[in-house]
């Protein structure tokens, strides 16, 4: 089967009215994300018309254990998408694979002067590094005041694991 056979099926899916969250936790749920033909059906469902589509297809890709080149650059470019929770569900990806890409994302979203949205820290979470926990920090003496609870809460969550990550040896 072709990546354009699988791709076609899922498309079926969507076009049958089941809802592209509900296609891409099955995916992810049952472990089908680490079939290469799904797999090759969800880099070119990433690159598909509908916002929600691509969000949940990069999310399923994102969530996968794959590690092959076809699903790096999918996420690379879904990284640049215009869509911000695609763009997050990327860096998540790109980060729990330990890309320069998100190394490099995650390193200038901390430098900025307005708080980086919560996507950063849950990307942080899947590659807990010394290097983030000075600009954590001051993230935290920052307060922003507009951030919700959720955002804080997930901000001390990062910090932890970056200290964590700090005491492991190598």
């Amino acid at each position: 089967m072709t990546d354009r056979d699988s791709a076609s099926r899922l498309q079926d899916a969507l076009a049958q009215g089941m809802a592209a969250s509900e296609i891409a936790l099955a995916i992810a749920g049952f472990g089908w994300a680490d079939n290469e033909e799904v797999q090759e059906a969800l880099c070119v469902l990433a690159k598909d018309p509908s916002d929600e589509v691509r969000t949940w297809a990069v999310f399923s890709l994102a969530s996968s254990e794959a590690r092959s080149e076809r699903v790096l650059e999918a996420l690379r470019a879904a990284w640049a998408d215009p869509v911000a929770d695609v763009q997050g569900e990327a860096l998540v990806g790109l980060a729990a694979r330990g890309d320069a890409v998100a190394r490099d994302a995650l390193e200038r979203a901390l430098a900025r002067s307005e708080p980086p949205s919560g996507w950063v820290f849950e990307a942080i979470l899947e590659a807990p590094s010394p290097r983030y926990v000075d600009a954590l920090r001051r993230l935290r003496e920052a307060r922003p005041p507009a951030e919700p609870d959720a955002w804080r809460a997930t901000l001390e969550h990062a910090i932890a694991a970056c200290e964590e990550a700090a005491l492991e040896p190598g």
